[in-house]
């Protein structure tokens, strides 16, 4: 009987040893990303929240960052600023304590996984939230079982490139997005699973996290012209999100601009790039204003 209560002891105290470890590692991580989002390196904005789960705590955070600037003789896109580099080290540090990882480095190539999907635990059912791959992406991602009964993820997806352009030089370009994901245990039920088309479950809601660029130009002028008046009435925070998601939304937009088009949105977003008070968000939007000019019929006129 001694012994048995004696091996008892030690279960329960190897099991309180793994849950410290576990919420001490998820805890590393949260302050490391905390802190990225503090420094305001890439212009990353404030979190915004995409699933909320109020009767069980469950959400989903993202953080949207984005910078372009010249570089001079460098083929090398894969620099990290300093926060960064402490928040991706701090993901694969934390690595060996977590029930789920995925870190995949760009230079590989393409990841293998087409993307995840989590689930949020709500009384009425669940939530769930879904991220597509990129091909040129970095990933890290790492989940944790928490000792009170709820899982913790963080999603750290981005891609860097140097676009090398004839007329002003090349171009470094650095975009990516960050969730933090917070979920109550749902019983029978994996917290993240490999991304599906045509999943096998169907949520009480879901929402489509994934950041995908217009495809028409009617699409992206709408979503310019709706972007720009959230940009109009946020504070500080929600401009700066506003923002970078415009760049990103351009940067993706897949077709030729005709001339037309493309002065329709110039003329909106031009007087932001010259009047707007806050230096880095004018700068964004001039980019942004570069971004379009590049995709249209004057600069392909230019060019000749």
């Amino acid at each position: 009987m001694k012994n048995r209560n004696f091996l008892l002891a030690m279960c329960l105290i190897w099991a309180m040893s793994i849950s410290a470890q576990t919420s001490d590692a998820a805890r590393r991580v949260h302050e490391a990303l905390q802190a990225f989002v503090a420094s305001g390196e890439y212009h990353v904005s404030d979190g915004r929240i995409l699933n909320n789960v109020v009767e069980t705590g469950s959400k989903t955070t993202t953080y949207d960052f984005s910078q372009v600037f010249g570089v001079e003789n460098s083929n090398d896109s894969t620099m990290l600023f300093p926060h960064m580099k402490d928040l991706e080290g701090t993901l694969r540090t934390e690595a060996v304590n977590a029930k789920e990882v995925m870190i995949h480095d760009a230079s590989e190539g393409a990841p293998l996984l087409s993307g995840i999907q989590w689930f949020l635990g709500s009384y009425k059912g669940f939530v769930s939230g879904k991220y597509v791959f990129g091909s040129q992406q970095n990933i890290c991602l790492l989940s944790f079982d928490e000792p009170n009964d709820y899982h913790y993820a963080v999603l750290l997806v981005w891609e860097q490139q140097i676009k090398h352009d004839q007329q002003i030089g090349n171009i470094w370009m650095m975009n990516g997005t960050i969730f933090e994901i917070v979920s109550k245990k749902l019983d029978n039920m994996r917290f993240i699973q490999l991304y599906s088309e045509q999943p096998e479950m169907t949520a009480t809601l879901k929402y489509d996290t994934d950041p995908t660029a217009p495809q028409t130009y009617d699409e992206l002028l709408a979503k310019v012209k709706q972007t720009c008046q959230i940009y109009d009435r946020e504070t500080s925070g929600g401009k700066t999100a506003a923002v970078v998601v415009l760049h990103k939304m351009c940067d993706g937009y897949p077709n030729k601009l005709t001339q037309e088009q493309y002065n329709t949105l110039i003329g909106i977003l031009s007087p932001y790039a010259e009047t707007t008070a806050d230096q880095k968000h004018k700068e964004m939007f001039g980019i942004t204003c570069y971004t379009l000019y590049q995709k249209s019929e004057h600069y392909q006129k230019d060019d000749h």
